[in-house]
């Protein structure tokens, strides 16, 4: 995917959510959501727990390049990809998404 330069906080995301519509408890994992109007920088961020907790992370990337995002879940690890590089995971799996979830595509 690609997103074009935007203005006026337009946020492009791939994201999973949970199909209980549960949210925040049954969390939310956006693992990739450009928010930067030039669309320099790709966030990832995961959502947890009653209070809407969450994990970060961001890589320097094109995003107005066609690019390749991909999103590995196991019960050991999260992984972030963009081009086949991997550049956010975590092994918190306290803070995973408790039940199964929907991959959405959106602007915000």
């Amino acid at each position: 995917m690609r997103s074009d330069e935007g203005s006026g906080g337009i946020n492009a995301l791939l994201l999973l959510w949970p199909v209980a519509e549960d949210f925040p408890v049954g969390g939310e994992i956006d693992w990739m959501e450009i928010m930067s109007d030039d669309r320099q920088e790709t966030s990832f961020f995961l959502h947890y727990g009653e209070d809407n907790d969450q994990l970060y992370g961001s890589v320097d990337h094109d995003a107005t390049r066609w690019s390749a995002y991909a999103l590995e879940w196991t019960p050991e690890r999260v992984t972030a990809y963009v081009n086949g590089e991997e550049w956010y995971s975590t092994t918190r799996t306290d803070t995973f998404p408790p039940r199964p979830m929907n991959m959405t595509m959106q602007l915000d």
